[in-house]
C-alpha cells in the first residue's frame, strides 16, 4: 500500500518530506547541543590548558573548540589571527556571528548543514540527468 502511495506521489513531493524528516531527526537527536548554556569561560579556559598553550597537555582540544575559541578571541580582541592562524577565517567568521548573534556557537552548524544540502542539490542537478536520481542522491 505504502508503494503505491510513493509511486502516485509526485517525486518532489516525497523528496521533500523525506528531507524534512531526515533534518527533523537530526535537531532531535542533536538538541542537546542547542539547549546547553554556551560556557565562554570554561571554554578559554580548556584553551590555555590544551595542547595549544602547553605542549604535552592532556586535555586535547578538537578542532571544532579551537575554532569557538578563535572567535571569541575575535569578538573580545578584534584580532582575528591571535588563534590558530594558518586556519582561513570563514569558520572563525560563522562562529563569531552565531555566538553574537545566538549566544550559541552551534548555530553555525546548523548553517553550514543547510547550505551544504542546497549546494549538493544544485551540483547534482548539473550531473545527474533524472529529477528523482537528484532527489535521491540528495537523501
Amino acid at each position: 500500500m505504502l508503494n503505491k502511495i510513493i509511486k502516485k506521489a509526485h517525486p518532489q513531493l516525497v523528496f521533500i518530506l523525506s528531507l524534512l524528516i531526515i533534518i527533523s531527526l537530526t535537531g532531535y537527536f542533536s538538541r542537546w547541543i542547542f539547549i546547553s548554556k554556551f560556557a565562554a569561560p570554561y571554554l578559554l579556559d580548556f584553551f590555555d590548558h590544551s595542547q595549544w598553550q602547553i605542549a604535552l597537555s592532556n586535555r586535547i582540544m578538537s578542532d571544532n573548540e579551537l575554532y569557538q575559541v578563535a572567535a571569541l578571541k575575535f569578538l573580545q580582541t578584534g584580532q582575528l589571527f591571535t588563534v590558530n592562524p594558518e586556519v582561513p577565517p570563514l569558520g572563525k567568521y560563522l562562529y563569531a556571528l552565531a555566538i553574537k548573534l545566538f549566544n550559541q556557537p552551534y548555530y553555525a552548524s546548523v548553517f553550514s548543514y543547510l547550505v551544504t544540502i542546497i549546494i549538493f542539490y544544485f551540483l547534482a542537478k548539473q550531473v545527474l540527468q533524472k529529477n528523482t536520481q537528484v532527489y535521491w542522491s540528495v537523501i
